[in-house]
């Protein structure tokens, strides 16, 4: 199948609420580590995960069944990470650019695209990268890194954002959502049209996620909640009510029925079995 390509599939499992069977404890600090980890953002490779450790300054590559460290690369302050290839991902840095790694046997830096705006989260589709800011803005690239589309204001001309920060698409790929922690999810289209934000009770994202079943996964770091929302953005119910810290990234391998969840200033990873 990995020779055919990307295969996806929408299930009609959607919209039943995930339920926590376990929690363990993946430990991702290394012994060249300088700092305390801040695992600000995760991408699921397969049977693998990708952490961004922005204190360290690194981005580790983990095999999800032994929890045993592959490999890693330096990387200057990574916030968020994305596949963009086959054997490719991006990483949106502190120094305003995306960095792209290759994944192939080992990770390696490729070449990189320096903007004029701070990067925070980043996602992929049909050659495109989007972009936030942490801020008001949303961007749309080629992946040459021409600019295709900012986005700050609804027709109104009202802000849309207080916080713009984790990006994800929903599994059709036809709305793009963005995590804002003051106002909600904010969702678009492909095209980066605003559509509407989900304001409902408990939903104040930071890190969000799709699961591989319709739905879309909230992190909420200021109400330390994991909320699961339908593909149109709707609140489903709560998955986890209290979770140990304030949450920054989410990723689920949905064929395993694990959820990552990386935390700020901690050296392990939360580990969610799933029914």
């Amino acid at each position: 199948m990995k020779n055919l390509g990307e295969t996806s599939a929408i299930s009609s499992r959607t919209y039943n609420l995930h339920k926590v069977t376990k929690i363990r404890y993946m430990k991702v600090r290394l012994k060249k580590d300088t700092s305390r980890c801040c695992i600000l953002g995760s991408c699921i490779i397969d049977d693998t995960v990708i952490f961004t450790d922005y204190q360290n300054d690194k981005l580790k590559r983990f095999d999800i069944s032994s929890s045993s460290l592959i490999d890693y690369c330096k990387v200057l302050g990574p916030y968020e990470v994305c596949r963009v290839g086959e054997r490719e991902v991006a990483a949106a840095c502190r120094d305003r650019r995306v960095q792209f790694v290759s994944i192939h046997n080992k990770l390696s830096l490729l070449r990189s695209i320096q903007m004029n705006h701070r990067c925070y989260g980043i996602a992929y589709s049909n050659d495109k990268l989007y972009i936030t800011d942490l801020i008001k803005s949303l961007y749309m690239y080629d992946m040459s890194g021409n600019i295709l589309k900012t986005v700050t204001s609804d027709k109104s001309g009202q802000p849309i954002f207080e916080c713009s920060n984790h990006i994800t698409f929903n599994d059709k790929k036809d709305r793009l959502f963005v995590g804002d922690n003051k106002k909600g999810l904010v969702c678009f289209n492909a095209e980066c049209d605003y559509i509407e934000t989900v304001t409902s009770s408990g939903v104040r994202p930071d890190g969000v996620c799709i699961d591989g079943y319709g739905n879309v996964i909230v992190i909420n770091f200021s109400l330390q909640t994991i909320v699961q929302c339908s593909r149109d953005g709707q609140k489903c119910g709560i998955i986890v009510n209290n979770t140990r810290g304030n949450p920054q990234s989410v990723s689920i391998h949905h064929g395993l029925r694990k959820m990552f969840v990386g935390y700020y200033g901690t050296n392990t990873v939360e580990v969610y079995n799933l029914t």
